[in-house]
C-alpha cells in the first residue's frame, strides 16, 4: 500500500505550481470517482484541503494517475487551455469526452482483472470438479 497525495501527481506530471494542490486533488478525486463508475472500488482522498491522502495499492494508484492524466489532459486543457482553477468538473461533464472515459473505463477493467486474478481459486468453465 502507497500513501498518495497531489505532490505525487505533481512530480509525476511535471504540473506547474500554478496549478495548485487542492486542484489536483479535485483531479485526482474525479479520476477515483470515474473509475468507481465502472466498477472500482477506491477511496477518495481524506484530510485538511490542499493536504489530502489516499492509500492505495500500487495498481490502484496507477489506474489513478492513468485516469487523472486523461482527464487534465484530454478534458481541462482543451476546454480551459491548462487553466484548470477556472473549471469545476464532475462525472457526468467527462461523459461527454468518449477519449476520456474510454481510457478511464479501460484502466477500470485492467484494475478489476488483476483483482480476479488474485482472489478465490482458479476456475475453468466447463470442467467437473470431484
Amino acid at each position: 500500500m502507497v500513501s498518495v497525495s497531489a505532490t505525487d501527481l505533481r512530480t509525476v506530471m511535471n504540473l506547474p505550481d500554478t496549478i495548485t494542490d487542492t486542484i489536483i486533488e479535485t483531479i485526482l478525486d474525479l479520476a477515483v470517482d470515474t473509475l468507481n463508475l465502472f466498477g472500482a472500488e477506491l477511496s477518495n482522498m481524506t484530510g485538511a484541503e490542499g493536504s489530502k491522502t489516499v492509500t492505495l495499492t500500487s495498481k490502484e494508484k496507477g489506474a489513478v494517475f492513468i485516469a487523472a492524466r486523461a482527464i487534465k489532459y484530454g478534458f481541462y486543457d482543451p476546454i480551459a487551455g491548462g487553466a484548470v482553477e477556472s473549471l469545476s468538473v464532475s462525472v457526468s461533464d467527462l461523459a461527454s469526452n468518449s477519449v476520456v472515459m474510454n481510457t478511464i473505463k479501460e484502466a477500470a477493467q485492467k484494475l478489476k482483472e488483476v483483482e480476479q486474478k488474485k482472489s478465490g481459486i482458479p476456475f475453468i468453465v466447463g470442467e467437473a470438479s470431484s
